[in-house]
């Protein structure tokens, strides 16, 4: 999640996490829960002017995260996955990824073929390429097939990995998943979509 919506001052201990105004429900729930089990901090979810989330100062949290877990500090330009999480081990890669995409991927279904919405896309976009290319070399090794792209013609440069078709998006939902509600929402609604589409390709 850190990865995504997450910023760690360099100046002081400063830790904040905030998303759009659009996910209360997995900042109110899923978040505040996710650092209570694991921090045993009581971080305060409100709303800001353009986010929704938390500002948390605590040294032993910034120490925990700069020193121990590697993660670099904002601005995030430049971050990448740390090497504490570049390991052998599927549950943890595909933990990592379901923060990085709650907070930063996005989930939509496109219309093709005269049929409305029910071709699903899968994307997550970074003004860090170290971090984008890290995600896309884990995606690959997890069996996906990923486009990548850079748009380097605006002034924040950005790279973004899409995942599209079917086996894309089913994959996604049995292997990574989402915890954020949004997108949990819409991925039960895309299913319900495609199911029935094949039982009318069936028929």
């Amino acid at each position: 999640m850190h990865l995504g919506d997450g910023f760690l001052s360099a100046n002081k201990f400063d830790y904040r996490l905030k998303g759009g105004k659009d996910e209360k429900d997995f900042y109110d729930g899923f978040v505040k829960q996710t650092y209570k089990k694991l921090f045993n901090a009581d971080v305060k979810i409100q709303e800001f002017e353009a986010s929704y989330g938390f500002e948390y100062y605590s040294k032993a949290l910034w120490t925990f995260k700069s020193r121990v877990l590697g993660i670099q500090l904002s601005p995030k330009t430049n971050i990448r996955i740390p090497d504490a999480f570049k390991v052998n081990n599927q549950a943890v890669l595909c933990g990592l990824l379901r923060g990085y995409f709650d907070t930063d991927g996005c989930l939509v279904a496109y219309s093709r073929y005269g049929r409305e919405h029910y071709y699903p896309l899968i994307t997550v976009a970074s003004a860090s390429k170290p971090l984008t290319l890290d995600v896309l070399e884990i995606l690959r090794m997890l069996g996906f097939s990923c486009c990548y792209s850079e748009n380097l013609r605006v002034k924040w440069p950005c790279f973004q990995i899409q995942l599209y078709g079917y086996a894309n998006f089913e994959r996604y939902c049995k292997v990574i998943g989402w915890s954020n509600p949004k997108y949990v929402r819409k991925a039960g609604l895309l299913n319900d979509k495609i199911k029935n589409l094949r039982v009318a390709w069936v028929v």
